[in-house]
């Protein structure tokens, strides 16, 4: 075999050897490829998934925005109902203010009158009694008031009734300034002995009285 020939020979083996290489790297990147692709088709699939839940969420995000908005709306209806109520509520109060106010009004004349009345009936005069010692056993029980004592009459309120002895049995009307005379005898044991006074006024069908205590000596 001349030098040629050799060198022909491994020219075609290197040749050979470069074309194996090629092949073996061929199928590799191949390999690869087929990895890459079957990777982009997995991250396809979540994204997919992904999508797909995401559009899932936004349904209901939209259907419980829907109801919110009902709740929102029903809500709103019952608050107009409670400022009518409110409203009516307000006016109920003050026409019920008014009236109160009216009531005072009526209660304070009510009161005015009977204070006026009272005080008319102070203007006029009263019957008042004192008794005045005049002899040993001789006392009078004198009018000190205004107003004419009617029908007025004097009797024993000594418990027992013993020391009074009255000297006018019959009721008579005794003026201011004048007197219903008696007797006040001391008796054992007694030594405050009482009177008592009854009388009517002009205007009173009622029966007025009065007692007074006695100091006997």
């Amino acid at each position: 075999m001349t030098f040629l020939s050799a060198l022909s020979v491994i020219v075609g083996a290197l040749g050979l050897a470069a074309g194996v290489i090629a092949y073996f790297r061929a199928q590799s990147a191949e390999q690869e490829a087929q990895k890459a692709v079957q990777y982009a088709l997995a991250q396809s699939a979540e994204a997919l998934a992904r999508a797909s839940d995401a559009v899932g969420r936004s349904q209901a995000a939209s259907a419980a925005a829907a109801g919110v908005a009902r709740q929102a709306g029903d809500l709103a209806d019952v608050a107009q109902l409670a400022d009518r109520k409110a409203d009516r509520a307000l006016q109920a109060s003050d026409e019920a203010l008014t009236r109160s106010g009216a009531a005072m009004q009526g209660i304070t004349a009510v009161v005015k009158r009977v204070d006026e009345s009272g005080q008319a009936r102070l203007e006029a005069g009263v019957v008042r009694w004192e008794c005045e010692q005049v002899k040993k056993s001789l006392w009078v029980a004198r009018n000190v008031g205004t107003l004419v004592a009617r029908t007025a009459l004097l009797s024993d309120a000594t418990e027992p009734p013993k020391p009074i002895r009255p000297e006018e049995v019959i009721p008579r009307d005794v003026a201011p300034g004048d007197h219903l005379q008696f007797q006040a005898f001391p008796e054992k044991g007694v030594r405050s002995p009482r009177v008592r006074l009854a009388w009517k006024v002009d205007g009173d069908p009622a029966m007025h009285s009065q007692e007074l205590t006695l100091i006997i000596e």
